[in-house]
Order: C-alpha cells, then structure tokens, then sequence
C-alpha cells in the first residue's frame, strides 16, 4: 500500500493515472467495469451469454471456429 500511495503522490504517477483517465473518456469509458472485446464495447456487469455473444459474432466475422459452449 505505501508504495501505491508513494506513486499516486508522485508527479509521474499522477501523469499516468490523468493519461488513463483520458483514454477512457476519449473512448466513451465512463465507469467500471468497462470491457472491450475486439473493439467492442461493453459498459458494466455483464453476464458471461453477453460476452459470448460479443465474441461469437467477431470469431464468425473473422471466419474463425466459434467453440461450443456447455448448456449451465
């Protein structure tokens, strides 16, 4: 922990947290949790059939296997 507050409080670790910060509002970040799959954007708590649809559609548009999933 102190070396997490010792980095916060350094002009290098705040430029690097403001960088992050910046990134994110520039792409539409505006809260966590915030994922990406291949570019696609997904905001909050998701569940796992959301990711998966992401990540079926991108395999099949890269006419790439989609993998079977277990039926839960």
């Amino acid at each position: 922990m102190s070396q997490f507050e010792q980095a916060l409080s350094t002009l290098k670790g705040h430029q690097l947290i403001e960088a992050d910060k910046a990134e994110a509002k520039a792409l539409g970040v505006t809260g966590t949790p915030g994922f990406f799959v291949n570019g696609h954007f997904l905001s909050g708590a998701k569940p796992f059939d959301e990711f998966a649809k992401v990540i079926d559609a991108e395999l099949t548009r890269l006419k790439l296997p989609v993998p079977a999933r277990k039926q839960t």
